[in-house]
């Protein structure tokens, strides 16, 4: 091999070995998250709400709807309640006012104009919503009369309700710590009550059995 031929292959892989190492090291932008940092998963809350639903996103410059181009890294929330859509929410915290019942709450990022991203940026989270406590075991007790005692036939029941409201009948049902009163006379169904007002009774001559149920 002569010294010309030579010395161009030489050339050769020395471009080859500067074009290498001058190749760009280009990465992708990290993909957008959101996630719901309360409430916890199947949470109850109590005395009828509201709901307060806080989230944390990255990679993503939430805006309010309008206020600028539409791109993939930035734009707002869409809230949905039971997959109804409820609201935009362009800060990090969300009140809802719900109805007793259980409800799936989902967040959904979109970009300016409204459009989702892709892939579908989201998250979720079941609540239950209680007009009573949202925590507690409830409580039913009958003050007045007394087990056995002799009373008239226009009789009055007193009894003393905790850590439970008092909900008109037709409600959604599993719903914790709230409901109704109801009443069984002699085991047969007499009465639904919603207040813890006395009970007023007319009862016939003999003996008979008053029962008072949390429903």
């Amino acid at each position: 091999m002569n010294a010309r031929i030579l010395a161009f292959l030489l050339g050769t892989v020395g471009m080859l070995i500067v074009s290498g190492i001058a190749a760009p090291n280009v990465r992708a932008a990290p993909a957008p998250t959101l996630s719901i940092v309360s409430p916890s998963p199947n949470e109850v809350i109590g005395n009828g709400g509201p709901v307060v639903v806080v989230f944390a996103v990255t990679n993503f410059n939430l805006t309010d709807p309008g206020s600028g181009t539409s791109s993939p890294d930035s734009g707002h929330v869409n809230v949905f309640a039971d997959d109804e859509w409820t609201s935009t929410a362009s800060v990090n915290t969300i009140v809802l006012a719900l109805p007793s019942g259980e409800h799936t709450i989902r967040l959904q990022l979109v970009m300016d104009n409204g459009s989702a991203l892709n892939p579908d940026v989201n998250a979720s989270v079941a609540v239950t919503v209680t007009q009573g406590p949202s925590g507690g075991t409830p409580g039913l007790s009958i003050s007045y009369p007394r087990e056995g005692a002799l009373v008239g036939t226009d009789s009055t029941i007193s009894f003393r309700v905790t850590n439970f409201v008092l909900v008109p009948p037709g409600g959604p049902g599993g719903v914790p710590n709230e409901g109704h009163v109801r009443v069984l006379l002699d085991r047969a169904y007499y009465a639904d009550l919603v207040d813890v007002a006395p009970l007023h009774l007319n009862l016939k001559d003999g003996p008979h059995n008053v029962t008072l149920q949390l429903v």
